[in-house]
């Protein structure tokens, strides 16, 4: 099982106010933020927002559709003006991730799998059975969590960390402590640096694990407070 994902009812982006001279910006702990209300993209819920590290104006989301389908949108103008790239009918996606070195290739993790495309997002194939649960630290690599049915002594399902360094051909896998997994991000300075965010099975308690060494292990550290 994964842990439910976090929607927002509105957009918050870090702005330089040359950017958007007639916006409100609001101060504070996260700097500069503007609200994003028009224009809007017409459609669904955004279930996700990502940006291309090699441009700051071209972003990429994620938007659910009614209907039973989503939609991959497109700005290249700081959110001003979006396009549509893509209609999924087929699959549903659950997050995005783009290659850091090469922005045309973004990964897609979903109920059914791990998905890519190679054309910023207009043509979508199936890479392999992991997800939806994805993260992509540097070029060519990726990093997932592999869940299988559940069993007696782990009824969330036995977990996996999965990464590969040739953009999908070959994995390795890794077990994890059972839980219910909910989020993975790494770090692109140093992409050996990994975090899980779950909930431990036997205590019932939130945890955070920690891989220093490109998940080949890891450490468990239990959390207090509310779940986040």
């Amino acid at each position: 099982r994964l842990l439910p994902r976090l929607h927002c009812l509105g957009w918050l982006l870090p702005v330089h106010p040359a950017i958007l001279p007639n916006s409100r910006i609001e101060g504070g702990l996260g700097g500069a933020w503007v609200s994003i209300r028009e224009p809007q993209i017409s459609g669904g819920v955004i279930e996700q927002l990502i940006a291309d590290p090699g441009n700051a104006n071209h972003l990429i989301a994620l938007q659910d559709q009614t209907g039973g389908k989503q939609t991959i949108v497109e700005s290249w103008d700081a959110a001003t003006h979006w396009h549509a790239l893509a209609n999924l009918f087929q699959f549903w996606f659950h997050s995005l991730a783009i290659d850091p070195v090469h922005t045309n290739v973004i990964y897609a993790g979903s109920d059914t799998g791990l998905y890519r495309t190679m054309n910023g997002g207009r043509n979508w194939v199936h890479v392999a059975d992991f997800g939806p649960l994805i993260s992509v630290p540097s070029g060519d690599a990726i990093y997932a969590i592999d869940v299988r049915p559940g069993a007696s002594d782990c009824v969330p399902g036995p977990a996996s960390f999965v990464s590969s360094a040739d953009q999908g051909h070959t994995w390795e896998t890794t077990p994890l402590r059972c839980g219910t997994y909910g989020e993975i991000t790494s770090s692109r300075s140093d992409p050996e640096l990994i975090y899980l965010r779950a909930i431990d099975y036997a205590s019932g308690n939130q945890m955070l694990a920690q891989s220093r060494d490109a998940g080949h292990t890891w450490v468990y550290r239990q959390l207090t407070g509310p779940l986040f």
